[in-house]
């Protein structure tokens, strides 16, 4: 079957893709679950996109018939996926309304609401990566002066998705699902605003007199949308609550060292406590490398606010 799609055969493709879906209609479910989910992985990666409406439901009737409930919500998001390469709102609206409904039936909005999330992440980071390729100079000719979509148009549906998975993981009334939504989103967030970063510093010095067009939209993107310093803080406070309440010390001693490593205002203005509790965090866990690298960081703040670092190096020396 892969054979066929890669050379371009759809025909014959499609005539493997038939007799395979016969043939599963008699294997068990714990060999035919596997084989499907793999199905839907083919049918997102080599099919025409018009022939995605009639195979997606297939699929996903025959799991939902074996109770593989969470496989169909895979299969689902594998659609979901597919249908927003399209930017098509409405539909991807549509759709991402039926599977909240069909999750909602059999008692998995927890599920849907951690695997939406890394979907539309891994959707951020893909069109993240292209618009990179196409500003860095890298492999094309760089579009800084507009020819190409701009990126807060590219993101619009995979954020809108993320931040529609960050309100089911809400409404699950799941701290633990609310947390790994959070960190899910937090991890995006800081890898988007690194790598356009890179591109700014790489371009800014030379365009200081007239900064090009796309490089302006990115410097609004990272200071005014979903990609802000104000999304990080308020993503990154909410990450610590919730790991405290839940006993979670390596994920808030880890929520912290990225923040204060970071710089992010918010932590720089309480540096103290949040030092403490990173400390106490790590501590507790008795995590060694966190703690050294804690010091460090510590270190490097006392230095750059005018503060005596001796204290903090001795610190990290004993430990």
């Amino acid at each position: 079957l892969e054979v066929y799609y890669a050379s371009g055969d759809a025909n014959s493709a499609r005539a493997a893709l038939g007799t395979l879906f016969k043939d599963l209609e008699y294997v068990e479910a714990e060999h035919a679950v596997p084989a499907y989910r793999w199905l839907a992985e083919i049918i997102g990666r080599w099919e025409w996109s018009g022939l995605h409406n009639r195979l997606y439901p297939f699929i996903f009737e025959r799991l939902r018939a074996m109770n593989a409930h969470q496989d169909s919500i895979r299969v689902s998001l594998a659609w979901l996926h597919s249908m927003a390469q399209s930017s098509d709102h409405i539909a991807v609206d549509a759709l991402a309304e039926q599977i909240l409904e069909d999750a909602s039936q059999i008692g998995e909005e927890a599920f849907l609401a951690e695997q939406l999330a890394r979907n539309a992440a891994e959707l951020i980071q893909a069109r993240v990566e292209m618009h990179y390729d196409l500003l860095s100079g890298e492999f094309y000719l760089p579009d800084l002066n507009g020819t190409t979509q701009p990126l807060v148009e590219t993101l619009s549906i995979p954020v809108h998705l993320l931040t529609l998975a960050e309100h089911l993981a809400v409404s699950t009334g799941q701290k633990l699902t609310e947390l790994r939504v959070a960190r899910i989103i937090l991890w995006v967030v800081y890898e988007t605003r690194e790598r356009l970063a890179e591109l700014l510093n790489h371009w800014l010095p030379v365009h200081q007199d007239d900064v090009p067009v796309r490089l302006a939209e990115i410097v609004e993107l990272l200071n005014n949308t979903f990609f802000g310093v104000d999304q990080v803080e308020a993503v990154t406070e909410k990450v610590i609550v919730l790991a405290g309440e839940l006993g979670l010390e390596q994920v808030m001693g880890d929520t912290i060292y990225g923040a204060l490593d970071r710089h992010l205002p918010g932590a720089v203005q309480r540096a103290g406590t949040l030092f403490e509790m990173a400390r106490d965090a790590y501590g507790n866990v008795g995590d060694a490398y966190g703690l050294i690298t804690l010091h460090l960081i510590e270190t490097r703040h006392f230095a750059q606010t005018g503060q005596n670092p001796d204290e903090i190096v001795e610190a990290g020396l004993k430990e």
